[in-house]
Order: C-alpha cells, then sequence, then structure tokens
C-alpha cells in the first residue's frame, strides 16, 4: 500500500477508534465541516453538528468495540473513496447488556484539508438486503 493510501487508512481507522474509544472529539478530528452522513433507517444530515447529534448520545449510553476492512480504496489526488466492511457490538454503559450489533457495508469519501485527510461521506447498510445480495455474488 502506497503513502497516501495508508494516510487514508490511518485517517478512517482513528476515526472509527474515535468511536470504540468514546471520543467524539477524535471523530471531529477527521471529519470535514460538510459531513454528510447517510446511514440506513435515519434521515440523511449534514455537518459536524449533525455528526455531533447523532454519535453524541450513541457515545454517552453504550461502549463500542467494532472491526473494519478496507476492500476497495481509490485516490483521485485530494478525493478517496473507501469502501469496507465492519462490525460493531455496542454494549450498555449502564448494564453492559449488548443492544446492537451491526455487520455491513460502509463507504466513506475523504478528502485531504490542510494536509489531513478527513471523511466527508459517511454512508453504512447492514441491512438483510445487503447481506443477501453480498451472500449471491
Amino acid at each position: 500500500m502506497d503513502s497516501t493510501k495508508q494516510e487514508i487508512q490511518s485517517a478512517v481507522q482513528a476515526w472509527l477508534q474515535g468511536l470504540d474509544n468514546g471520543n467524539l472529539d477524535e471523530m471531529v478530528k477527521y471529519t470535514d465541516d460538510s459531513v454528510i452522513i447517510c446511514n440506513e433507517h435515519t434521515k440523511t444530515t449534514v455537518g459536524v453538528q449533525a455528526l455531533k447529534d447523532k454519535y453524541g448520545p450513541l457515545i454517552a449510553a453504550m461502549n463500542f468495540e467494532s472491526t473494519c476492512t478496507v476492500q476497495e480504496l481509490l485516490v483521485f489526488g485530494d478525493f478517496a473513496f473507501w469502501v469496507g466492511r465492519f462490525t460493531a457490538n455496542a454494549k450498555s454503559k449502564v448494564t453492559g447488556e449488548s443492544l446492537k450489533k451491526a455487520e455491513g457495508r460502509l463507504v466513506m469519501a475523504l478528502r485531504k484539508v490542510g494536509g489531513t485527510w478527513k471523511v466527508f461521506l459517511d454512508v453504512d447498510n447492514n441491512d438483510e438486503t445487503d447481506k443477501k445480495a453480498e451472500a449471491a455474488a
């Protein structure tokens, strides 16, 4: 993997590590101000405040443990698409009960801003239709 792709992979991992560590500020550090968030069964939102509104309450209530593997990484100058598979487990901070398990496809678009790769598109799909289509392929 060349150095540009390593920088992008590191940015994606740092963003996801922020979620796992309950560190919203770390996620924001690797998020473009005009981020677009398109997650299943939720309204598409735009901007860092939307990211904080979505992930802040989740981080406050749950501990996350996730893994993510890259399947495609396409770079076009200061613009990149990262496509991979993710699994995420969320447990209640109060009871320790497993609240949610998600597995699916993650697509992120990143652009280089001031020397740092930042997420400006966060799309996930972990519904059964996606899983069935992948199994059939």
